[in-house]
C-alpha cells in the first residue's frame, strides 16, 4: 500500500462522489466501491429480497481486485480506518440501490477495533448520523464476525447497538471451527 499509516485520518476526507452521485473511497492506489448482495427469505411459496449485505469492491488502475487480496494488504495500523470507511460507504450509498423496504447488513470485525471506548464511540457516531442517510437503526443488522475477541468488548458493543435499535447477527458462524 502506498502512504504511511496514520490513525487520526478523517474517513470523510477519503470519500468522494462520482458523476452520478455514488460515493467511493480512496485508499492508496485503490478505489473502494460498495456492492450490495441480496438476502432472501421465504414468503409463502416464493423467495423475497428482505435485505442486502454491504460488501466492498476494491479496484486498482481500473481493474477489480479480490477483496481478500486487498484487505490482507492493508497494514495493521490502517485496518480500523479502512473498515470504518467501508461501513460509511455502505451507509451513504444504500439509498442509491433504488429498492425500498430492505434492511442493511454490515460487517464488524471485533479484532480490528478491540478498544471498548473507540468501538462504542464509533457506534454512537454512526447512529447519530443515520438520519442524514435516510436510515434508522431498525433497518441495520451488524454482522459481528466470529473471531477470538475480547468478550467484554463484544458485550459492550452488542448492548450499545441493541439499545440504539440495531440488530446483531453472527457472521460466518462455525467457519474455521467446524470439525471435518
Amino acid at each position: 500500500m502506498t502512504g504511511r499509516p496514520d490513525r487520526r485520518r478523517n474517513v470523510g476526507e477519503a470519500i468522494f462522489a462520482d458523476e452520478v452521485g455514488i460515493e467511493y473511497g480512496v485508499y492508496g492506489a485503490f478505489r473502494l466501491r460498495s456492492a450490495y448482495q441480496p438476502i432472501f427469505a421465504p414468503r409463502g411459496r416464493f423467495l423475497k429480497a428482505v435485505a442486502v449485505e454491504g460488501l466492498i469492491e476494491p479496484h486498482r488502475a481500473g481493474r477489480s481486485v479480490a477483496p481478500r487480496v486487498f484487505f490482507e494488504g492493508v497494514p495493521v495500523a490502517d485496518r480500523l480506518f479502512v473498515e470504518t470507511m467501508c461501513r460509511v460507504l455502505h451507509l451513504r450509498n444504500f439509498r442509491n440501490i433504488g429498492v425500498d423496504g430492505l434492511d442493511l447488513f454490515f460487517n464488524y470485525n471485533p479484532l480490528i477495533n478491540d478498544d471498548p471506548g473507540r468501538a462504542l464511540a464509533e457506534i454512537r457516531l454512526m447512529t447519530r448520523h443515520l438520519a442524514e442517510f435516510d436510515l434508522y437503526p431498525g433497518m441495520l443488522v451488524c454482522e459481528i464476525t466470529e473471531q477470538a475477541a475480547d468478550d467484554k468488548v463484544l458485550v459492550s458493543l452488542a448492548r450499545e447497538m441493541r439499545r440504539d435499535g440495531i440488530r446483531i447477527a453472527i457472521d460466518d458462524f462455525g467457519t474455521g471451527h467446524s470439525t471435518e
